[in-house]
């Protein structure tokens, strides 16, 4: 498995953002095998999750992508992807759900950091 492949619509390291316009972010990771890998993006002033959304192709890739609407909170700050493999997978089977716990879990990691917003007052 390689990394995933990530990357913004942001176009150069030295593009300002004037406040309420929106950035996109993405990563994309093409795996196989029956266990789907997790993606969670953060912001770095407040650590939370951002929510994504993702299209999952199960043994075979995952997407998941953040768009951002920019505040002056924004400038200075980046934002994260990081990529795992957890212990417990859902799976649906067409009319019910269930949870699968795996003893061989991949110990992978990757984390992915945007490049530093610029953002001003227009």
């Amino acid at each position: 498995m390689s990394d995933p492949e990530c990357g913004t619509d942001l176009t150069g390291p030295s593009k300002t953002l004037d406040v309420d316009d929106y950035v996109s972010m993405w990563c994309v990771l093409e795996y196989r095998g029956h266990r789907t890998p997790t993606m969670v993006w953060r912001h770095s002033g407040h650590g939370r999750v951002i929510p994504a959304e993702e299209d999952v192709h199960p043994n075979h890739k995952i997407e998941s992508r953040i768009t951002v609407k920019v505040g002056l909170c924004e400038n200075g700050v980046t934002f994260s992807c990081t990529t795992f493999f957890t212990e417990a997978d859902v799976s649906n089977d067409s009319s019910r759900s269930f949870i699968i716990f795996a003893d061989n879990v991949l110990d992978y990691t990757y984390k992915w950091t945007s490049p530093m917003l610029k953002v001003t007052r227009e």
